[in-house]
């Protein structure tokens, strides 16, 4: 029975230890993926790196640094959904990394996601109560709740809070979205269109940003300053067919026909 049972210990200490070195194996493998991924990023190769960083992940799903690189070109290839996706395994694995909290927060607020905002941004702010987006995002969120409350002096602090992460120009685009619609409820439209343009200067690809300076404009009677920008808004989308309506409308009103005329041939010989 002792040789017996020894046999049986003698097998279990060889099946662990073959166990742990598969582990270690998988895991060796699983990083020499990672960094041909990475030297296939660094030479500009991402589709190829993708692959490899995939492949990182079939023999070790908890590679943190390539969950978190992976998530990252998703983003920037505006693969949206799955960075998403990507950022919340890793916090969900590692829930102290910050650049995926960050991420994950000022992305829910980009889609208007207030429970996955408070998730993420107030375990961002635990982790990093000074970092500007991070104090952007949770401004955001203390805005929203305080309008849903009705609390006028929360809001307040709330932009308050917001401005400490604004310069004269540039800063975090979150929180001059929180000023922009502050200055708009207060009917401040010079104002308002003063901050639109400050954020449009960093994204002119916002269509929303657009119309809010539009409403300004229109706002302030600023007829000139409404058909200069709806021409701006024409060269940056050419195809958008409200922006070309509102522009012929433009010239009619203004009683300038044959300006309507010429923007229409213009359209004709674009759209050819």
């Amino acid at each position: 029975m002792i040789f017996r049972r020894t046999g049986i210990l003698t097998v279990l200490v060889l099946a662990l230890g073959l166990a742990l070195m598969g582990c270690d194996s998988a895991e060796k493998r699983a990083e020499a993926h990672f960094q041909s991924g990475m030297a296939l990023l660094d030479a500009g190769d991402v589709d190829r790196a993708m692959v490899e960083f995939r492949n990182v992940f079939k023999l070790n799903g908890r590679h943190q640094e390539a969950r978190l690189v992976y998530a990252r070109l998703q983003r920037e290839r505006g693969q949206i959904q799955e960075a998403y996706s990507q950022y919340l395994r890793l916090v969900e694995q590692y829930p102290d990394n910050l650049e995926g909290r960050r991420a994950l927060g000022e992305m829910a607020v980009q889609r208007l996601d207030w429970p996955e905002v408070e998730r993420h941004a107030r375990a961002a702010r635990a982790l990093a109560p000074d970092d500007p987006l991070v104090i952007a995002m949770n401004a955001a969120l203390d805005y929203h709740d305080a309008l849903l409350r009705e609390d006028a002096a929360a809001a307040t602090q709330a932009v308050e809070t917001a401005r400490t992460v604004l310069p004269p120009t540039g800063g975090e685009i979150i929180a001059r979205h929180v000023v922009i619609d502050q200055v708009l409820r207060a009917q401040d439209w010079a104002g308002a269109g003063a901050e639109i343009d400050i954020a449009l200067a960093q994204d002119n690809t916002d269509l929303a940003l657009h119309g809010l300076k539009l409403r300004a404009l229109a706002m302030l009677q600023d007829q000139p300053g409404i058909g200069a920008h709806l021409q701006k808004m024409i060269d940056l989308f050419p195809e958008n067919q409200p922006a070309r309506d509102a522009l012929i409308s433009w010239y009619v009103e203004s009683g300038n026909l044959a300006g309507a005329e010429a923007f229409l041939r213009s359209l004709t010989k674009t759209d050819d």
